[in-house]
């Protein structure tokens, strides 16, 4: 055997027993025998892009390919690197020879999808996706990203079909499964998504992503058999992370699990490490926002960017903040990339501002694009890691200033958001280092509220609405993801100790339904004392609340639009305030609404006042009366006054980053 063979086999021999560091050193002392052997080039690229050193890669691979022209495979890792290092466009142009050269390389194809997907180009993808499984009908792999490629193009049953033929290609693929679950609860069918995602812990139980999955499937569904098990596994797991891998949690599961401000904090800063990575690996060329400029523009322009610009809480809250701004010094500028609806939310919201920009259609970059071109002084994310968040488009830094406000009740943990919207309710002085972000105090409730929203009358019957002729209405129309156990035994409890009183809850989902009043029963309860609350349009939601006599607050994720919704409605609210500002948010508006008594320490205190309450009619309609008188006077529902507030408070946050000013906080006063 001559020399070059015997050290390229040596090599391979290395390579194949995964001891990659050998393997470059031999495939490298083969190219010093023959520098242009386009075997030993492309093994070594290969080694190296295994080695997790993608950008090294890219140059022997490169001149693989000019030494071995026709082959596809050469093509296909040099992609492979390329896609790796962030170099999107140039890995789908290589993939896109690899297919050429070999129109049946399965993997080209497929690896095409991938790169154009995560472009936004679902289109694209789809035909080369569709390419993949031509060619193996049965790849598991091929069928699984091909469904999440369907997914996002809003073709759910194909998808749907897709992960199923992945599953029954291969029973025990994990993503598969928790992909089909994530489909399922899209579309409403919670008990399916909760096996589904059952499955895919059982088939990779070690990973905690997977017990996350489930464990928000169990809140939303309210089956709390071993909930406590796996929230104390995704604590420990939350509290063990190292390194630069995003948290096992999502930082918005995360705010139902039993962490610290500090441990919420990390989470966020995890998922927007990963969401920076992505940004940049998709739009390297973006080219970010300079700092202000000293002068402040005579009109300064706020881009409020949100995929909630319909028939949504957030639409709810702010219709009339856009309208009530002073446009002799801001022009307001509305970024959707939300559904569009032909809902009188959406028409209200084009109404009241200067713009109305749809970029639901336009990828990462060119949506930061876009805001950038149009000269968007201020940049206002309203969904932050919530549902349809794109974290990732305030990465790349659009605007000179950007604040993080309404829409994520907690820090994003990244140093591309400048402010944070709040108030000294929701953050006590003291609590700065629970933010990546500067806070802004403004005066009040940080919440706005849009004192037009119309109450229908008249309101209908008790009866119609499935309540008793007579008895104490309780009522909290929460999402059912935010009852915990131990509230729940409060409330049950509390129904215990005043004979004919009911519990007004949200109908989100059937099975859960069910869950509540098998719990009601385990607690000694008559599960008919519930009493279940259908979707309705917001103003005929607002009229039942007249039916209603208190409402309860949830704790660790406490009632946020629909707490306002109460007192606006006239329902006093009791709450419990936690350490963190989602446990805090209901507690600001009572404090704004001049109802400081029903903040209370703790649940022994939440379970006194609730009954006292149910059995004091006198004291009961002392509250009602203050909550009636305050309405329209209180800073709460005054939209004008909360308009000039946020005003000041972009004014500040202007201010402070054209001085390269580092205040730990601001705090706006009111002129």
């Amino acid at each position: 055997m001559d020399p070059l063979a015997r050290l390229l086999k040596d090599a391979y021999a290395a390579h194949q027993a995964g001891r990659l560091d050998e393997a470059v050193r031999g495939y490298r002392r083969a190219l010093k025998v023959a520098p242009d052997q386009p075997d030993a080039l492309h093994l070594l690229g290969i080694a190296l892009l295994q080695s997790s050193d993608a950008k090294e890669a890219i140059a022997p691979l490169r001149r693989a390919a000019r030494l071995a022209p026709d082959d596809a495979a050469v093509r296909l890792n040099l992609g492979n690197a390329l896609a790796q290092a962030g170099r999107a466009e140039e890995a789908v142009e290589s993939y896109r020879q690899a297919c050429g050269l070999k129109p049946d390389l399965a993997d080209a194809w497929f690896n095409l999808g991938n790169a154009l997907d995560r472009r936004g180009a679902h289109g694209d993808a789809l035909t080369a996706f569709d390419r993949a499984v031509a060619i193996d009908a049965r790849h598991p792999g091929y069928h699984n990203n091909r469904g999440l490629c369907r997914k996002a193009m809003g073709r759910l049953d194909e998808a749907e079909a897709d992960f199923r033929v992945a599953l029954d290609a291969a029973p025990g693929f994990a993503d598969a499964a928790r992909n089909l679950g994530h489909l399922l609860h899209q579309r409403g069918r919670l008990p399916e998504a909760a096996a589904s995602l059952a499955r895919a812990l059982a088939a990779a139980s070690q990973r905690a992503d997977l017990a996350a999955s489930l464990h928000w499937m169990k809140r939303e569904l309210c089956d709390w058999d071993g909930l406590d098990g796996l929230e104390a596994r995704l604590c420990a797991a939350v509290r063990a992370a190292r390194g630069d891998a995003p948290a096992p949690v999502t930082p918005f599961g995360a705010l139902t699990l039993p962490l610290s401000a500090l441990e919420l904090q990390a989470v966020a800063a995890s998922h927007a490490r990963q969401a920076e990575r992505s940004a940049r690996t998709l739009c390297p060329d973006a080219k970010p926002a300079k700092a202000p400029r000293s002068a402040r523009p005579e009109r300064l322009k706020i881009g409020y960017v949100s995929a909630d610009f319909h028939d949504h809480a957030t639409a709810h809250l702010m219709a009339g903040l856009f309208t009530a701004h002073d446009r002799s010094r801001f022009e307001i500028r509305l970024y959707s990339y939300g559904r569009a609806d032909a809902s009188e939310w959406r028409q209200r919201l084009m109404a009241g501002s200067d713009a109305f920009v749809d970029i639901a259609d336009l990828g990462l970059c060119e949506a930061a694009r876009r805001i950038r071109a149009d000269g968007v002084d201020v940049v206002v994310d309203l969904k932050g890691f919530t549902r349809d968040g794109r974290p990732e488009l305030f990465a790349l830094r659009p605007a000179p200033v950007q604040v993080n406000y309404l829409g994520y009740p907690g820090t994003m943990g990244a140093g591309w958001y400048d402010g944070f919207i709040t108030d000294e309710v929701c953050s006590p002085p003291g609590t700065e280092a629970h933010f990546a972000e500067r806070l802004v105090y403004v005066p009040g409730s940080y919440q706005v509220n849009d004192r037009a929203q119309p109450i229908a009358d008249p309101a209908p019957s008790r009866a119609e609405w499935g309540l008793p002729a007579q008895g104490f209405v309780y009522c909290c129309f929460n999402q059912t993801y935010k009852i915990e156990p131990a509230l729940f035994d409060v409330w049950m409890r509390i129904l215990g100790r005043l004979p004919g009183s009911v519990l007004w809850l949200f109908r989100s989902h059937a099975q859960a339904e069910a869950n509540l009043r098998r719990e009601a029963e385990r607690r000694g309860l008559d599960p008919a004392r519930l009493v279940f609350a259908a979707k309705l349009p917001k103003a005929e939601h607002l009229a039942r609340h007249r039916h209603a006599d208190l409402f309860l607050d949830t704790l660790r994720v406490n009632a946020h639009t629909t707490a306002s919704d109460a007192l606006w409605a006239g329902v006093p609210v009791l709450t419990c305030p936690g350490e963190t500002f989602q446990s805090r948010v209901a507690a600001s508006l009572l404090h704004a609404v001049g109802l400081l008594e029903l903040v209370v320490p703790d649940l022994a205190a939440y379970e006194e006042t609730a009954v006292r309450l149910g059995q004091n009619a006198t004291e009961l309609a002392a509250l009602d009366a203050r909550l009636q008188a305050n309405r329209l006077t209180c800073t709460l529902f005054d939209t004008e006054r909360s308009a000039r507030n946020l005003e000041r408070a972009y004014d500040a946050l202007w201010e402070a980053c054209a001085r390269g000013a580092k205040p730990a906080a601001i705090r706006v006063t009111e002129g």
